[in-house]
């Protein structure tokens, strides 16, 4: 559940995957040519691919591909007709990188309710989410959803140590952390490339455990590691 994406690739690029037909025309991006990794209209794109290029290839994969964005826009009311395609269509998995961005003192009491186990990014300030925002539905975390931040790989100190990325929001939310690198020619990455990496990850360590989502977080919590940032601090990560 984020935003366009190209269905035409994925099909050519993995043969694992089944796109379920939701008769939703703002989901699909036409895209005959070369994708440009720099369009921000195809972040849910650049979710998935990360997501799939991780995951293991003999696992078989429905995908039920909802863009949440109404024109562009934050939109609640399209977040309310994916809970209810993802209650229809019984889905064990949620994978957002995306929110509704909340400003100046505005707030949404409600949670996002969808079956499964929820992956989601803790999201970051800077490109599209202003400084001092909420992001709506990780600010209402619900028990079934895992909160994902991305931990910068520190050069300096030869790879050994981490930067903790300190424009992060929901800090105190986060549940684990995937180390990245930095790759300044593609907008996508941060906490939208960490959870997309950590869910294939978790499905492929713990594909038996999918069905409940406290014997998948003991089973993710036996199989991650602490990592020292250069401040001091430890944090769970794969």
């Amino acid at each position: 559940m984020d935003s366009m994406i190209c269905q035409k690739q994925f099909y050519s690029k993995y043969k694992n995957v089944v796109f379920l037909d939701v008769n939703d025309g703002r989901t699909y991006f036409p895209c005959d040519g070369k994708i440009e990794p720099r369009n921000r209209m195809l972040h849910g794109h650049f979710v998935l691919d990360s997501f799939l290029r991780k995951l293991n290839a003999v696992i078989k994969v429905e995908i039920l591909s909802f863009n949440i964005f109404d024109n562009g826009k934050d939109s609640l009311a399209r977040w309310k007709k994916a809970s209810q395609l993802a209650g229809k269509y019984e889905v064990d998995i949620v994978l957002s990188a995306s929110a509704v961005q909340l400003r100046g003192g505005v707030n949404i009491d409600e949670k996002f309710n969808a079956p499964g186990i929820l992956f989601f990014a803790s999201g970051s300030w800077g490109t599209g989410v202003g400084y001092g925002s909420w992001l709506w539905p990780q600010k209402n975390k619900t028990s079934n959803m895992i909160l994902v931040g991305d931990a910068i790989i520190s050069s300096l100190a030869g790879g050994k140590k981490y930067i903790y990325n300190n424009s992060l929001l929901n800090k105190d939310k986060i549940d684990f952390y995937v180390p990245l690198k930095r790759d300044r020619k593609h907008l996508f990455g941060g906490s939208s490339k960490a959870v997309a990496v950590f869910a294939a990850w978790a499905i492929n360590k713990c594909n038996k455990q999918l069905a409940n989502v406290n014997r998948l977080k003991n089973c993710i919590r036996q199989n991650v590691h602490l990592i020292e940032f250069v401040d001091g601090r430890n944090f769970p990560a794969i």
